[in-house]
């Protein structure tokens, strides 16, 4: 999933509806400054029924548990599981990282591009779309921003 400006209260409202046994993981990206103490984490485990963590370098991805890309970074993924963290550049981490989740997880992939402005998202739904993922987008009425989930609608790849 990825969201910018908005994000972190569609976030909060979909952790706090999974149940308790999900059966996949989750990699939330969510465009946000670069600090010194990132609160995100610790945002999202209050409404979250599910662990969240932040991703590390060579972390491996854990089904049923909310797995939070670093600000500033994107996340590839290989195919023996580990995940490799990459500097974002121009806040665009939902492309790079939807364009290698696509690669390695190919229909078993589901992509949401949620609030935010911007077109982040858009070119990374492409890849999900062709690799044979699903791609889900949050709708105007209740986007904060509509840009990212209006530009990832624009491109015919949206479920």
């Amino acid at each position: 999933m990825t969201a910018s400006m908005g994000g972190v209260d569609a976030y909060r409202e979909i952790l706090a509806d999974l149940p308790h046994r999900f059966p996949a993981a989750l990699v939330l990206v969510q465009h946000r400054p670069v600090r010194e103490l990132d609160t995100l984490v610790r945002v999202l485990q209050y409404r979250s029924v599910l662990p969240v963590r932040l991703l590390k370098d060579e972390d491996r991805l854990v089904p049923g548990v909310v797995h939070v890309v670093p600000a500033g970074h994107w996340a590839a993924f290989s195919a023996g599981g580990a995940v490799t963290l990459h500097p974002a550049d121009d806040h665009c981490a939902a492309d790079p990282t939807f364009a290698s989740a696509a690669d390695v997880y190919g229909p078993r992939l589901v992509a949401a591009v949620l609030t935010g402005r911007l077109q982040d998202g858009a070119l990374g739904v492409r890849h999900v779309r062709g690799a044979g993922g699903r791609v889900l987008a949050q709708d105007r009425a209740t986007s904060k921003a509509f840009g990212m989930p209006g530009a990832a609608m624009a491109t015919g790849c949206i479920d």
